[in-house]
């Protein structure tokens, strides 16, 4: 508030501060003005007198500023200060400081104030504290009653250096904090804010130094306390943030003064606020970030700020807030809007360096840079940046499916669209990036973070006019458009990311945008035009490459509108419409660039191709370049003489000399102009040129490689002069490979070879002068060749190889090449010449033809010199994969092994571009070479070489790749290679797609050495049959394969792979073939590979529904006897059994074996019990016939069992595995009577352990125990001891409890669960005990050992067992199930809950009850609503009764679990921990949270206590468990959670003491209000408890919203003070509104946070018994509608949990509301998820299947949703699922008659789907 208005103030203040400000300062004020003599302090007693000397200011001042100057003698001196305090003082000082301390500290516990006295000075409070710091207090007191300014200055410096160094000694944090407690009391409090808003400095300064080393103290543990204290409504408060204008530069008030010591006032300010950012939690930083009037002037004046300071803004608002993921977006993009971001984007005009450790480069325009690039271009960090649909407008989708027209596509700007980041499109428009490097990068960072800015930022009106102009702006302009255009395309091509359900947009995006990003509209045809044609060559030169960069970014995008129209049908409308948008794309592009004459006339005018215009040559070349590439309608259109361009170029490179680069990259451009020229002159001679255009081009190419060809590259070179060859007839074009590869091989080769030695350079050209006159004679007089290549041809026997013309021409010239030329020319020419010829002979070409000219060469080189000829490659040059041939013809297997392993490294580095031609070698090489040594590395070459093939496939076309794979296709018959595994991988790899035409050798080759290969290869047969053989060609080979008479081991693997293939394609093969793989089968062979081919043999005919088929197999198995199928039975009884049911020469089979052999033969009681198996089924414990099961079967094996019904106890004797059989017949024929005695006799007379299975138990469980007699009464008892024996052994012995006891224990409890066995009578009471010992010591965590401990204690008298040690021995044992419950409540852990309940109360309860059990069920309680918590919870709660007292009084410390500054965070897993001292709660903030998400009313009830059935009796708490909603589980128990929280609040320790603002902002109150709905009065009671207490600490509270949550809590008591809730608990949804609510008000940014105050405000009481007004009624504005409505849709959908809602939500119609949300073209995808959440809930409430289906009209509106087009199937399935909820508890009789006619069929369509 303004200093110069004091407010009205009582008698007792009325000469206190404001006061003095009136009238002048006295004469003892000025004297003060020098400062009084600082007084020299030696002990803590000098410190008392000096601050208790209130007589005068004067002498209080002189006080505070003696106690300052010892305080910073209490801090180590910095080494850079000379003749500083040494450490012995340092420690002294601090020593008399820590006396000081304590005195005041002790001083304050001993007195009793008698009466409150002046400002700071209070009474005595009960607790003794308030007097502590009294000293201080008084001065604080009187300094703010005199009014000196020099003395209110003292008093603050000397306080912040007093809290600053006790925030460093540990011993003193704690009177510290009470110093601190004090200063921010309220009366204190308001005084420090009128003190840091005095206009003085001198009074300001020091007391935000003082507010800010109060943050900061001990790591900001009063940060909160500091933030919750402040009035931000004070007026004024924010005015020293306003830069002030200084006397002079050493007052240190000076914006950026010199003076570190003294900064000005505005820097401690901002400092000060920055404290709150470091150390204040989420919460405070966003309520700092809300005050406008402090954060609007710091930004608004950052420019003036030093260097430092503005470091310090910008880093911590980066790393405290920006990247702060608790602070809420929403309150990052109010702060950091387009205003603040202008205002930090003006420092980039600060060149200042800041000084800073280590980093002294950095500078003011740097930070801010660096702060800019993180808040703008990083989506979700800073609030300012969104993820947006790139080139797509913010209200398209993936699945939009639209007719694209012109008015859609090209006219479409963002002048008329919505856009993501609007706060970043008007920040940019601030932005000079023709003026600044860094903003240049800032603004094109932004665009492609955010795409979609690029099109507005060019539609401002204050874009930047970019007519030509010899300027900086100018040129810096065009350099960012340039930049800006060279930007990658948005991500997923266009701006929508690909996903599993939608991997490409189904429509293109508007040209209009898309056009801006390559060509923005500043660039107009005129002005472009103009640019090309200004005066200066470097305004031309960037004007053309920016062109350049257009034209590059053009190709890109249609590229990917080509590839995204391919995705799709050619003839689907989608398809059209990317191919439109292609169109009109280009369209829109060439209205924009000039005409290609403008180009022409600028390439022209260079004169010199060397120089300043050398550049500009190859820029306007480059830019020809990309008119006739990409718009070659419009560059044809002009007449461009390439052929004089071209000469002028080849003028003096004849000899091949190196040239500039420049010319180079000139001459690649006019190369790829030439191929798209159709009046190159490629064959015709220059005046004075020793070759053609061609030939001159070829000597460049193998002279000087790739290097020489600049951008056009080796490949592009490559296809120019293909292009040129394919308008003659010099080579042949039926090869795979091309033999243009095979010539420029040999040149290659002989271009090495002139290289390596200068003397045959000249030699090479004559070698190209020679090639080139042979290839002028081939054009000239085409016609001769090719009629002698057909006469040649014809001479040759076939097969008829082609032979290419220039080879006739070759030999044709030789003669006139012998006898012309000297010695040196002859041989490098033949040896070029056998090269040449003998690459052809590699690609299949006529070898008789070439044969003989190679033997004419032979000739000719005899004649010459003495050896065979040279062909090595120079060390010093990179071999081509040719080269691994020592040989020039290489036509005889001799590989040369170190060429080899240097072409393998060539090719691994990439050296080499690969051709067909290389393949070739390298399959010639595998084929014919004898050197297994080196098979492994030409395999390694060839894959390397199929590798970089496919990566240029998509450079090149398909072009290659289908030369390649027709190339390996015809090379696969020439060896048996092809099927060894490394070909087989290559293949493979090459071959990804299956079957292809090429493949057919392969096919042909696999089909005739089927019956060959073994071993290794019929391994990789099955995975070539599997990848390559045509479907209708494996049942042929099956069928060969099935009759084949090669080793039947072989046969075997090959074929499970070949059945394998057929069965995954669903291929049905004939009778014969069949049969002959079930004779095949029954054949001796390795057993392993036998039995595969069985199983998966079984597994194929079990699947064949066709009876004849079947039937016609059996039949031509059995043509030959019945051996076969008696080898089955044996082998395989599993494919018999599979037969049985759908064979009748089966069914007669199996009669006539089972009644020649029995069951004595142990194959067929075997085979018995599979058909058993397969025909019947087991529920419970008793077998039943299936549905489908053949009646002629069942009389027919009842006819066999009743004739052996006799041999089964001697069968049983022999093979106690056949006893399942026994116990399937006497269930599936209870009318045989069977000869029980004998078994019987056999059973008990068996003492053998090791015959104890589950299927005995289940045999006794199901016979024996039905019979009656003496005799069997002591033979059960004997069974009995056996088998507690048993188990007992086994659980003790057994580490690891094995698979076959963990069964036995299951069958046994079932045994004992079927009533017919009194374990009490005829078990000894030992063996009982002996039994649950060693399961609850050692299988305690075996959830079947638990169950079966649960069964016997409910079957045995308790007097039987020991129930109090078998209890300890649960809680004591940390293997407890109980204690693992992270993962979800299992079985096991009911089981286990139930055995402590019930044991427990078995017992003697005055026994059991004691707090050694109290603690152990405690540490297992978990405090949720489900069964197990509830079965502890009455355990404790018998305890407490027992003992008279309550667990909650034992509480000693308590916690949020995921409070980072909890110590006890170790206890996240546990509820209630136990220690020495009592017991500490942890309450999971999620779970209570999430309590009020899946609150279920009914879950709050009780169970029952002991005498409930459910519980005491162990089969009924099964069923009780088998019906629990898993919810319960996930949510806090209120019958416990809301005593101990009652508790808390209640509570005066304050370590146990609750926290009214926690209990807040985690939920629990939000909680406790969920008790409201509870179906139980006791919990609804005990909630109205709690939020009553709630309310009364509220009330004390310094939290923040303490009045708005306190005024919702008051409203909603005083509302159900006159209510039913006694009787009637609330509605859900109600409750959830009310919870929802609270956490609302916490937070003032929140977008509701206005409507729920006006709707407290509107009324005192809420309407707690209907749906709340505000969920049926529109709320927030326009912007909010989204966020809105997902948030009334979630509270609607956990509102939904009773029936009483369920008729709330009928009688306000909320479906049919909800229902029109779901099908409003608005609601997105949350929103949707939300409708189904509430769908869902409807299913779930009783009753709500039912009136949802014929009530609500919901399957018909579920239908229309379905039947929807455009619905993705993900989403249709989930809305089946949803109906299928619904319909599954209205399925009754009422529904089937109401759903008739096509609904009813419909939905029962649905229903089983």
């Amino acid at each position: 508030m303004p200093m110069s208005k004091p407010t009205k103030r009582p008698s007792g203040e009325s000469s206190g501060f404001h006061a003095a400000k009136k009238r002048k300062p006295n004469d003892s004020a000025r004297a003060t003005n020098t400062g009084p003599a600082q007084e020299t302090i030696l002990h803590a007693r000098q410190i008392q007198a000096l601050l208790t000397d209130l007589s005068s200011p004067q002498a209080l001042q002189k006080g505070y500023v003696s106690f300052r100057g010892f305080l910073q003698g209490c801090v180590p001196a910095r080494a850079a200060d000379e003749g500083g305090r040494s450490e012995v003082e340092v420690v002294r000082n601090k020593a008399i400081l820590r006396e000081w301390v304590e005195s005041e500290v002790k001083s304050g516990e001993k007195k009793k104030a008698r009466k409150s006295g002046r400002f700071g000075e209070e009474g005595q409070d009960e607790d003794g504290e308030v007097e502590k710091w009294k000293t201080v207090m008084d001065g604080l007191g009187f300094a703010s009653q005199s009014g000196n300014q020099y003395l209110l200055s003292a008093f603050a410096s000397a306080l912040a250096l007093l809290v600053r160094i006790m925030s460093t000694i540990t011993e003193l944090t704690t009177p510290g904090t009470t110093l601190c407690r004090k200063l921010l009391s309220p009366e204190n409090i308001r005084f420090l804010l009128r003190s840091i808003t005095f206009h003085q400095d001198r009074v300001s300064s020091p007391f935000l130094r003082l507010l800010m080393e109060i943050n900061k103290f001990n790591l900001g543990e009063l940060c909160s306390t500091l933030y919750s204290s402040i009035d931000f409504s004070t007026k004024d408060l924010g005015r020293n943030l306003e830069p002030r204008k200084a006397a002079s530069v050493a007052d240190g008030n000076k914006i950026g003064g010199k003076d570190p010591n003294r900064p000005a006032l505005r820097t401690v300010y901002i400092r000060f606020l920055l404290s709150f950012f470091h150390f204040g939690t989420s919460s405070v930083k966003e309520g700092v970030l809300g005050q406008k009037n402090l954060i609007t002037p710091v930004f608004k004046h950052i420019k003036l700020d030093p260097p430092q300071l503005v470091h310090d803004i910008l880093e911590t608002l980066r790393t405290k807030v920006v990247n702060d993921e608790d602070v809420q977006r929403g309150v990052k993009s109010h702060v950091f809007n387009e205003w603040v971001l202008g205002h930090i984007s003006a420092l980039y005009t600060r060149p200042e360096p800041i000084h800073e450790e280590g980093d002294q480069s950095k500078t003011v325009a740097l930070v801010a840079h660096e702060f800019l690039l993180n808040i703008c271009t990083k989506p979700g960090v800073g609030g300012v940046c969104f993820p947006d649909n790139g080139w797509y407008a913010p209200s398209v989708s993936k699945t939009e499916t639209t007719i694209y027209t012109k008015s859609s596509g090209a006219r479409l700007t963002h002048s008329s669209q919505k856009i993501f980041n609007r706060t970043l499109s008007e920040f940019i428009t601030t932005l000079k990036p023709f003026a600044d490097t860094l903003q240049q990068d800032l603004l094109l960072a932004i665009c492609i973070s955010c795409p979609e800015l690029i099109s507005p930022y060019f539609s401002s009106t204050s874009t930047f006019s970019f007519d030509p102009k010899l300027s900086a702006t100018w040129i810096g302009y065009s350099a960012f458009l340039a930049s800006l255009i060279s930007l990658p395309l948005p991500k997923g091509g266009f701006g929508i990311e690909a996903d599993e359900h939608t991997p490409h947009p189904h429509h293109p995006p508007a040209v209009g945008v898309v056009i801006e990003s390559i060509l923005p509209r500043v660039c107009t045809r005129q002005v472009l035009t103009k640019c090309l044609q200004f005066d200066n060559a470097l305004v031309r030169y960037l004007s053309m490459r920016l062109l350049v960069s257009a034209f590059i970014k053009l190709n890109q995008v249609m590229a990917s509108m080509e590839k995204m129209a391919n995705k799709f049908s050619s003839e689907s409308l989608t398809a059209r419409d990317w191919r439109v948008a292609r169109y009109e794309l280009g369209e829109e592009f060439s209205r924009r660039i000039p005409e290609v004459g403008v180009v022409v006339g600028v390439y022209n005018s260079s004169s010199s191709s060397s120089g300043p215009n050398s550049l500009a040559r190859e820029v306007s070349a480059k830019l020809l370049m990309q008119y006739y590439t990409l718009l070659p309608e419009i560059a044809l259109g002009k007449r461009f003489d390439v052929n004089l361009s071209f000469g002028q170029f080849l003028e003096g490179e004849d000899t091949g000399e190196d040239v500039p680069g420049m010319r180079l990259l000139e001459i690649s451009h006019l190369l790829n102009i030439a191929k798209d020229v159709g009046d190159v002159k490629w064959w015709s001679k220059r005046a004075g040129a020793a070759y053609t255009s061609f030939t001159a081009v070829l000597l460049r190419f193998c002279i000087s490689g790739s290097g020489a060809l600049g951008a056009c590259g080796v490949k592009g070179v490559k296809m120019v002069l293909k292009s040129a060859l394919g308008q003659t007839h010099i080579f042949q074009q039926e090869t795979e490979v091309d033999p243009f590869d095979a010539l420029l091989e040999s040149l290659s080769f002989a271009a090495a070879r002139a290289t390596s030695s200068t003397s045959s350079k000249e030699e090479f050209t004559k070698i190209l002068a020679f090639l080139d006159n042979c290839m002028l004679r081939c054009i000239r007089t085409p016609f001769k060749y090719l009629d002698e290549v057909a006469e040649l041809v014809k001479t040759r026997p076939a097969p008829q190889s082609p032979l290419s013309p220039l080879v006739i021409t070759l030999a044709e010239q030789i003669p006139f090449l012998l006898t012309s030329t000297d010695d040196i020319t002859k041989k490098e020419t033949i040896l070029w010449l056998e090269r040449f010829l003998g690459n052809l002979r590699l690609i299949s070409e006529n070898r008789d033809a070439i044969e003989e000219i190679m033997q004419r060469l032979d000739r000719a080189w005899a004649t010459l010199s003495s050896g065979p000829p040279p062909q090595s490659v120079p060390q010093t040059q990179t071999p081509r994969v040719r080269a691994i041939f020592p040989n020039s013809d290489a036509t005889t297997a001799d590989i040369d092994a170190s060429m080899l392993e240097r072409v393998l490294g060539a090719v691994a580095e990439r050296e080499v571009d690969v051709t067909a031609f290389d393949i070739a070698v390298v399959l010639h090489a595998l084929v014919h070479q004898t050197h297994s040594h080196l098979e492994e590395k030409l395999f390694s070459l060839l894959e390397l070489l199929i590798v970089q093939v496919k990566a240029s496939e998509a450079e090149d076309g398909h072009e290659i790749i289908l030369k390649v794979k027709s190339l390996i296709g015809r090379s696969l018959v020439f060896s048996e290679r092809c099927f060894e595994r490394r070909f087989t991988e290559i293949l493979l790899m090459l071959f990804e797609g299956g079957y292809q035409e090429a493949l057919e050798p392969l096919v042909k080759g696999i089909e005739k050495f089927t019956d060959v290969y073994e071993g290794e290869v019929s391994g990789n047969f099955e995975r070539l049959i599997s990848r390559f053989v045509p479907e209708d060609r494996l049942a042929g080979m099956i069928s060969t394969l099935a009759n084949s008479r090669s080793p039947k081991r072989m046969v075997s693997r090959i074929l499970t792979g070949l059945v394998k293939c057929v069965m995954e394609k669903n291929i049905i093969l004939d009778a014969n073939t069949l049969s002959g793989l079930v004779t095949l089968a029954t054949l001796e062979g390795t057993k392993g590979e036998a039995d595969d081919f069985l199983n998966i043999l079984t597994q194929y005919i079990s699947r064949i529904d066709s009876v004849s088929l079947l039937e016609s197999m059996v039949a031509k198995i059995m043509e030959g006897g019945a051996t076969v199928m008696d080898k089955l039975a044996t082998r395989k009884p599993e494919l018999i059994g599979s037969l049985v049911g759908k064979a009748s020469a089966v069914k007669a089979w199996a009669m006539q074996y089972f009644q020649a052999k029995g069951l004595e033969v142990y194959p067929a009681s075997v085979l018995l019990d599979v058909i058993l198996r397969i025909l019947s089924k087991e529920e419970g414990r008793k077998c039943m016939w299936l549905d489908g099961a053949d009646q002629e079967i069942r009389d027919g094996l009842g006819k066999v069992i009743e004739s052996v019904k006799k041999e089964f106890a001697e069968v049983l004797s022999k093979n106690p595995e056949v006893l399942s059989l026994f116990r399937r017949t006497a269930g599936l024929w209870p009318e045989i009577e069977m000869d029980m005695e004998g078994i019987l006799k056999y059973i008990l007379g068996d003492k053998s352990r090791s015959n104890i299975t589950p299927e005995t138990v289940l045999f006794v469980s199901s016979l024996l125990m039905s019979k009656d007699g003496k005799e069997e009464l002591t033979a059960k008892k004997a069974w009995l001891l056996m088998i507690l024996d048993y188990l007992t052994r086994r659980f003790g012995e057994e580490e690891v409890l094995s698979e076959k006891s963990t069964s036995v224990a299951k069958a046994f409890g079932g045994l004992l669960q079927s009533n017919k066995v009194n374990l009490s009578e005829w078990v000894p009471k030992g063996s009982l005990n002996a039994l649950l010992e060693a399961s609850l010591e050692k299988k305690i965590n075996v959830e079947e050992v638990i169950e079966l401990c649960a069964i016997i204690v409910d079957k045995v008298d308790p007097n039987s067992l020991d129930l109090g040690k078998h209890l300890q021995m649960i809680l004591g044992n940390n293997k407890n199930l109980l204690v693992f419950r992270e993962s979800g409540i299992q079985r096991g852990h009911y089981t286990m809950a139930w055995l402590i309940h019930r044991l427990f109360f078995l017992g003697k309860g005055d026994v059991n009850a004691n707090i050694s059990i109290l603690d152990g069920v405690l540490v297992l309680y978990r405090g949720t609503g489900s069964i197990v918590d509830k079965l502890l919870l009455e355990v404790v709660v018998a305890i407490e009764g027992a003992l008279g007292r309550s667990c909650a009084s034992r509480i000693v410390s308590w916690g949020w679990v995921g409070d980072k500054n909890d110590a006890s965070v170790s206890w996240s897993n546990v509820l209630i921990s136990r220690s020495n001292a009592g017991l500490g709660v942890m309450i999971d903030e999620e779970k209570i949270k999430n309590s009020v998400a899946v609150f279920l009313p009914e879950a709050t009830n009780a169970l029952g206590g002991e005498a409930n059935r459910e519980v005491s009796e162990w089969g009924v708490y099964d069923e009780l468990v088998k019906a629990e909603n898993v919810r319960v589980g996930k949510q806090y128990d209120h019958s416990f959670m809301l005593p101990i929280l009652g508790y808390l609040l209640a509570a005066k320790s304050k370590e146990v003491a609750g926290s009214a603002q926690g209990m807040v902002e985690k939920s629990a109150v939000g909680y406790t209000i969920m008790g409201l709905s509870s179906l139980n009065p006791n919990i609804r009671q005990a909630s109205i408890q709690v939020l009553s207490a709630l309310v009364a600490r509220l009330e004390e509270a310094t939290y923040r919203a303490r009045n708005q949550v306190n005024h919702l809590l008051s409203s909603l008591l005083a509302s159900l003070e006159d209510s039913p809730i006694a009787s009637q608990p609330l509605p859900t949804v109600d409750s959830v509104f009310v919870a929802h609510c609270v956490q609302v008000l916490t937070d003032p940014s929140h977008f509701l946070y206005e409507v729920i105050m006006e709707m407290l405000l509107r009324s005192p009481l809420l309407d707690v018994w209907d749906i709340p007004h505000l969920l049926s009624t529109p709320l927030g504005s326009e912007i909010d509608y989204y966020k809105t409505t997902i948030w009334k849709l979630m509270i609607l959908a956990q509102g939904l949990r009773s029936e009483i809602d369920l008729g709330l939500y009928r009688k306000r119609r909320v479906f049919e509301n909800v229902f029109s949300i779901y099908q409003s073209p608005y609601a997105g995808e949350r929103a949707k998820e939300k409708v189904v959440e509430l769908v869902w809930s409807l299913a779930e409430v009783k009753g709500g299947g039912l009136t949802g289906v014929t009530r609500n009209g919901v399957v018909g509106w579920v239908r229309g949703v379905i039947e929807e087009k455009g619905m993705g199937e993900g989403e249709k399935s989930i809305w089946k699922m949803v109906l299928g909820r619904l319909l599954e508890g209205g399925r009754g009789g009422h529904l089937r008659d109401w759903a008739r006619g096509g609904v009813g069929r419909w939905v029962d369509e649905i229903y089983k789907a």
